[in-house]
């Protein structure tokens, strides 16, 4: 069962959006923030108001078609997102067709719209955020526009985004310009979605990412690189061929943390001081990544050689392009590590360190 929208919000830390430095208008029945940087003028989709309780309170309704560009004043926007609980606690809300263009979904955009049917995602959006269609207990289908190979985007889903869609039965998505991350719980408790389908790669499939989807029967189990032990708990409906491969995952990663592992005699390598202190104090967070709030953990693969320098930086997995980059980058330029010892003599070590990039 969902928990309701505001204890979901409340237990993720998602603040209500802010509006203060920008314009707010009503255009053609739906609420827009308007800003303007030098000659370059966007819009964003968003909410009416909030009641005295902090929720999300928006009067949309039937069958919504956002535009891809509005007038305000004489002035033209482009209308680039749709904002923080934009839609959100929107019953009678049947369906939305986002415009050409649109390159970002905020959290709990859609949240608790437990009428919405339908929703098509065009090929340009580049970022969904964490609970964005929530407990959208009516959603049946969603649709991920194709593109060419040139006009496609690297897709990053935030954390829970299909959470409680009791009511879709099927996912396709196409293929991207980099590898697929299906964070944590991302379509938990789908429990009439039948098949996933993407043509690109999954690189990282987070804790709980189809758990109690129970009718969930059609994965490429041979498209996933990584996956949590946990990722299709509660899914009953596979057949022998498809746990027989789910297995052979398990059993790959428990061969690749047994092969790090360091015998009770010998000593591991250690970084010399507080390591994540180091790294906070190094990363220079991508500037466009950050304006898109896109954060979470990567994963980077590097050897410690025996005289406690590094080599053979490899970025494994991570929420976006750039901060995988960002990560092998510092990596690089750690200081030398103590080594680590085996039979007291220093010996080469895989290391495998997890960088966190977290906003404010």
């Amino acid at each position: 069962m969902s928990l309701p929208l505001a204890a979901w919000a409340q237990h993720h830390g998602l603040d209500p959006l802010t509006t203060s430095e920008n314009e707010k208008a009503a255009i053609d029945g739906l609420y827009y923030e308007l800003q303007q940087s030098g000659s370059t003028r966007t819009a964003t989709v968003t909410y009416e108001k909030k009641d005295e309780n902090g929720m999300y309170r928006s009067s949309y309704a039937g069958d919504v078609v956002i535009p891809e560009k509005v007038k305000h004043k004489g002035r033209t926007y482009k209308v680039e997102s749709v904002g923080k609980g934009a839609f959100a606690n929107c019953p009678e809300l049947t369906s939305v067709t986002l415009p050409s263009g649109v390159e970002a979904i905020g959290d709990i955009a859609f949240g608790n719209c437990t009428g919405l049917k339908s929703v098509n995602i065009p090929c340009s959006v580049s970022r969904i955020g964490e609970g964005a269609f929530y407990a959208c207990a009516a959603l049946q289908r969603v649709d991920f526009e194709e593109a060419d190979s040139a006009a496609q985007n690297h897709l990053t889903l935030g954390e829970s985004v299909f959470y409680g869609c009791q009511s879709l039965e099927q996912v396709y998505i196409c293929s991207t310009s980099q590898p697929l991350r299906l964070p944590s719980m991302v379509f938990a408790e789908c429990r009439r979605l039948r098949s996933f389908k993407t043509l690109g790669t999954i690189s990282d499939l987070g804790s709980g990412a189809f758990q109690n989807c129970t009718s969930l029967t059609g994965v490429d189990f041979d498209r996933i690189e990584w996956a949590a032990k946990d990722a299709f708990d509660g899914c009953i409906g596979f057949s022998e061929d498809d746990t027989a491969k789910w297995n052979a995952i398990l059993e790959k990663e428990k061969a690749a943390e047994e092969a790090d592992a360091v015998p009770d005699d010998d000593e591991p390598a250690e970084f010399p001081g507080d390591v994540y202190a180091w790294l906070a104090e190094h990363i220079q967070y991508p500037k466009k990544i950050k304006e898109l709030r896109i954060q979470g953990r990567v994963s980077v693969q590097f050897i410690i050689s025996p005289d406690g320098s590094i080599t053979d930086v490899k970025g494994l997995r991570g929420p976006d392009k750039e901060l995988i980059e960002e990560a092998v980058r510092v990596v690089r330029s750690m200081p030398k590590w103590k080594p680590a010892t085996r039979g007291g003599k220093p010996v080469r070590m895989r290391y495998v360190l997890p960088v966190i990039f977290r906003l404010p």
